[in-house]
């Protein structure tokens, strides 16, 4: 009892605790249980491995933010503290007050997918039972084709005539409409508008700033990320790294291809200016050959 002396002149801290760190006043409780039911040195061995135990879990419970920007400034803050702070537009930049690790890797891609409302492995599967079931349809379509153009041939040559038929104006029970013919004729990329879910996002943008590491599993997370979304057409870019999360990526072979050091900007408004000049750019640039002369029959 004389060796708890001192914490007992310590109650006072509980008041302090409560209002500012539930977590910190358990350790607390913990220590001083531990140091009074097991001893001083059981105890405060508890209290280490009890306080172990909090870190784990707070690197396993980040806090996974959205973040926008102040008008006319290069500042950017959770959109959910500041109403003044506004998303841009196409743009998500999302953020993570942790490290990224084998720990925590399939909680970050989860929070990704679930603050930027954009599931990449969903669309990509959604896209490809599109293109099986429209493939389909063309195959039946086809042989819907080729009967009745043999049963016309047939008919004709037990009449003894001789006559052609357009194939633009056959209908299924001897005939395939001018519709049908243009869909049959279609390629997956003229038909890729009508497979393509609603997405006005183009560019996701991974704010390290908080990340103190990262290791291999992380860095295999990071790539898995960047090559799904490019897969559905949307960039993902990567900021704010620190000295040691550079090296990490380095180590790790996280640049690998020569394209991957273009993702990585000092700043988070500096990706903004580089995605949005990227989008605009795109926009301007001139028409196709196809393009061109279908504009310039309309005018003619």
């Amino acid at each position: 009892m004389v060796n708890l002396k001192g914490m007992f002149k310590q109650f006072g801290d509980i008041v302090h605790f409560w209002r500012t760190s539930k977590i910190e006043l358990a350790i607390w409780i913990v220590a001083f249980l531990g140091s009074v039911f097991l001893g001083l040195d059981y105890g405060l061995l508890t209290a280490v491995g009890f306080a172990l135990v909090t870190i784990v879990y707070r690197t396993q419970s980040p806090q996974y933010r959205i973040l926008g920007q102040i008008h006319d400034t290069d500042i950017y803050c959770d959109v959910e503290e500041y109403e003044e702070v506004k998303e841009c537009p196409g743009i998500k930049i999302f953020q993570a007050n942790s490290s990224l690790y084998f720990a925590n890797s399939d909680l970050y891609v989860r929070a990704l997918k679930k603050k930027t409302g954009v599931n990449a492995c969903v669309i990509l599967a959604t896209r490809k039972k599109a293109q099986k079931r429209h493939v389909k349809e063309l195959k039946q379509l086809h042989k819907r084709e080729k009967k009745a153009v043999l049963k016309l041939t047939s008919d004709d040559v037990e009449n003894g005539m001789k006559q052609e038929m357009p194939k633009d104006e056959l209908s299924v029970n001897g005939k395939v409409s001018a519709t049908e013919a243009t869909t049959q004729n279609s390629s997956p990329d003229e038909l890729e508008h009508f497979m393509k879910p609603g997405i006005n996002i183009h560019s996701i943008i991974l704010d390290f700033s908080p990340v103190n590491f990262v290791d291999s599993v992380g860095v295999k997370t990071l790539k898995s990320i960047i090559k799904e979304y490019e897969d559905i057409g949307i960039s993902v870019y990567i900021t704010g790294c620190n000295g040691s999360v550079m090296d990490n990526l380095v180590r790790l072979q996280f640049f690998d291809k020569p394209t991957q050091r273009d993702l990585l900007f000092p700043s988070i408004h500096d990706a903004v200016l580089t995605s949005q000049l990227k989008v605009h750019s795109a926009s301007q640039m001139p028409l196709g050959a196809d393009s061109f002369m279908s504009e310039l029959q309309e005018r003619n």
